[in-house]
């Protein structure tokens, strides 16, 4: 993370450098991106933020899924 820090700072495009580090799914670094580009970051981090909630939301209820009938 702070190679892509130091990316931005030296005027990378945020999402380019969030997915060269690797630690964020494509879609988060596509909506990045876009926010970037059309000037509604706030909005798209948004997004990606609940996209992440939905999607650890959904891990989580089938992992209790699969250890409920084990208990």
């Amino acid at each position: 993370m702070e190679a892509a820090a130091d990316r931005v700072r030296e005027g990378a495009p945020i999402g380019k450098s969030l997915g060269v580090a690797g630690y964020f799914p494509p879609i988060c670094i596509h909506l990045i991106s876009s926010g970037e580009s059309s000037g509604e970051l706030d909005t798209m981090l948004d997004r990606a933020a609940i996209h992440q909630e939905r999607e650890l939301d959904a891990i989580l209820q089938g992992v209790v899924g699969l250890l409920g009938p084990l208990m």
